[in-house]
């Protein structure tokens, strides 16, 4: 076994094989660990141990877990906008509720906009959710760390399941922040625990690769099912219905985590390799492109339900229809364009998928029936997507061209940039509303976009840095009698 490698025995029965590289620029040693044998005791072949120890039910529970947080973040934005308007206009809304199914008919002849977005306090509401996921991802690698990946994804399930049975019971405008912040928790946890027991639990690279594909799914189906099955439910049947329901599959998901809970063990991560990452400027360009494409989503989910209430005299599920076309291209997207990676490189699927994502804002800011919004979002998501679909694997590209082993933390950097974009859209968006309007607002994000396309060009060909050479003089050559892992 050559000098730089060393073999050992863990807590858990495998056979661990680390691999030391040369030093960074700070001194510190790349490590990497690779298990190459599994000594454990003997497999129990009983049913219920087959159930709890089952891939398929990891799958199920990843799934469900994404789709529940996708769920419920699309059927909240789009009956936000009356859900604050009830809290600013309680007698309004209650003699309104009367009329049947008409329930946005007190909006009527009102300048809607600076109505329900008064000082900003819509915008600021829909960007509480994002600033908290946000602030919360850089301790969910520690939390992970110390207590591996089951206890803080079910966490991450039972404070989602509070925040879902506290929104139709918010009465004040605090009471709706604070629950805000509670859903952008659950949506950290769930999101880094999801993928990391994806990754944990699936070694072979392909099978892990269609897992990951699988969990994906679960969160499309939940933002494409969200707008119109929160809107039409909080319609037609009650405000309050759409959360219960949704209540119960969550129940359903944390019982399936406590039948499968079991002790893990710590997980090992490689230090100080964020901040390199994010000194690499094709890394800064690829999450540049992930950063824009989610601003424009963030600005449309918030503020387009709010423009059509502006034109017409919008029901609630049409509020929830207008942005459906847009998770529906981003799906389209991401089923048609990898496809074409031979013919069509990536760096020039997210230059055109990033332009042409600046013609449709601005073709949204003369839209002005609902079926114009319809048509216009649902070419949007297809740039979107185009972007999407073609950046999450130059990341990988840039890892293994100028990195090493650090995958997890390129694509937090990714969940940081996706993050970031859905908090400042309507942080920043709602004051520019209420100030200027719709149409100045979706031009902006149309300029930043045109003016930011070009950049996407130095991915083009991407550099390579020198690779490890493991067949030079190892480092644990003059530090054989030091302390470190036992040896096999």
């Amino acid at each position: 076994m050559p000098a730089n490698e060393v073999e050992y025995n863990n807590s858990s029965g495998e056979v661990i094989k680390d691999y030391i590289g040369e030093p960074a620029a700070d001194g510190e040693h790349m490590l990497s660990s690779v298990v190459v044998m599994r000594e454990g005791p003997v497999e129990d072949k009983t049913c219920w141990s087959r159930f709890r120890n089952s891939t398929k039910i990891v799958i199920i529970i990843v799934c469900l877990s994404l789709f529940n947080d996708s769920l419920l973040l699309t059927l909240v934005d789009p009956i936000l906008p009356e859900m604050l308007y009830d809290l600013e206009h309680p007698q309004q809304s209650e003699n309104d509720s009367n009329i049947p199914n008409d329930t946005l008919s007190v909006l009527q002849d009102r300048d809607v906009n600076k109505d329900i977005n008064n000082q900003g306090r819509y915008g600021y509401l829909i960007a509480a959710k994002g600033i908290a996921q946000f602030v919360c991802n850089p301790f969910v690698g520690y939390i992970v760390t110390r207590f591996g990946y089951r206890k803080p994804m079910l966490f991450g399930s039972l404070v989602l399941l509070l925040s879902t049975l506290a929104f139709p019971y918010s009465k004040t405008y605090s009471m709706l922040i604070v629950t805000r912040v509670l859903q952008g928790i659950s949506s950290s946890l769930t999101a880094v625990t999801a993928l990391g027991l994806v990754a944990a639990t699936f070694k072979d690279d392909y099978r892990r690769g269609n897992v990951i594909g699988y969990a994906f799914s679960g969160l499309s189906i939940g933002i494409i099912a969200g707008p119109v099955y929160g809107s039409l439910l909080f319609e037609f049947v009650n405000p309050a219905f759409p959360f219960i329901l949704l209540s119960g599959i969550m129940s359903f998901a944390i019982f399936l985590q406590l039948l499968t809970m079991k002790r893990e063990s710590s997980v090992k991560h490689l230090h100080g390799s964020l901040c390199t990452l994010l000194k690499d400027p094709y890394i800064i360009i690829v999450a540049l492109n992930i950063f824009l494409l989610n601003l424009d989503v963030s600005i449309v989910l918030a503020f387009l339900p709010i423009r059509l209430l502006e034109l017409i005299d919008a029901s609630t599920w049409q509020l929830g229809i207008v942005v459906l076309p847009t998770s529906v291209g981003y799906l389209a997207a991401g089923l048609i364009f990898p496809r074409l990676v031979r013919w069509f490189p990536r760096w020039i699927q997210g230059l055109v998928g990033l332009f042409f994502s600046s013609l449709c804002l601005m073709a949204l800011a003369y839209s002005i029936t609902f079926t114009m919004m319809l048509v216009v979002t649902s070419f949007l998501g297809l740039a979107v997507g185009l972007i999407s679909t073609s950046m999450q694997p130059i990341f990988a590209l840039v890892v293994d061209k100028r990195h090493s082993d650090v995958y997890g933390n390129v694509y937090a950097i990714s969940d940081m940039a996706v993050c970031l974009s859905m908090s400042l859209g309507p942080l920043v968006g709602g004051p520019l509303v209420y100030a200027y309007g719709f149409q100045s607002l979706v031009y902006g994000a149309a300029i930043l976009d045109m003016v930011c396309t070009p950049v996407t060009i130095f991915l083009r060909d991407i550099p390579g840095k020198k690779k490890i050479n493991n067949e030079k003089a190892p480092l644990l050559k003059d530090n054989d009698n030091s302390a470190g892992h036992p040896s096999a």
